[in-house]
């Protein structure tokens, strides 16, 4: 019976290999949207403290704006804003993480205008508060400053 588990694990692990293969053939298909990704990516890291406008890509990029969402969408399956407002949520959490600096500070650093946008953001990315955020990040350092 273990035998016929591991037999059907291995199959299915294969299977799931398989779709993956076929998945990344296809996202990479296309070059040209997979290079115009690439530098969206690129755009959106040397921009970060600003405000993140497709359209600005699309000029500096001299594309349509259509067309550099729709060959960011399908290289990396999410839209350019969703992109971006992750890459601003991980340093938010990296600034209020490693430099102790405020929620507001952080969010205003990383150009967002709106606390209470922020905070959305934010509770969407990590699911929790920002109060949270740092408590549980403190806590757990302090934990390790215990053991050493």
């Amino acid at each position: 019976r273990d035998k016929n588990m591991i037999i059907s694990s291995i199959d299915f692990l294969s299977v799931l290999c398989d779709i993956s293969k076929i998945y990344n053939d296809n996202r990479f298909k296309n070059k040209a949207y997979n290079q115009v990704a690439v530098k969206v990516c690129e755009y959106v890291s040397e921009n970060l403290y600003e405000p993140i406008r497709v359209e600005e890509i699309a000029r500096v990029l001299s594309k349509s704006p259509n067309y550099v969402g729709s060959a960011f969408k399908k290289t990396y399956g999410l839209s350019i804003n969703d992109y971006a407002n992750n890459q601003k949520m991980k340093k938010v959490a990296l600034l209020m993480q490693c430099d102790d600096v405020s929620f507001k500070e952080a969010v205003t650093a990383v150009g967002i205008k709106e606390l209470s946008y922020g905070y959305r953001l934010f509770k969407k990315y990590y699911g929790i508060s920002p109060e949270k955020f740092v408590l549980v990040k403190s806590i757990k350092r302090k934990n390790l400053d215990d053991k050493c």
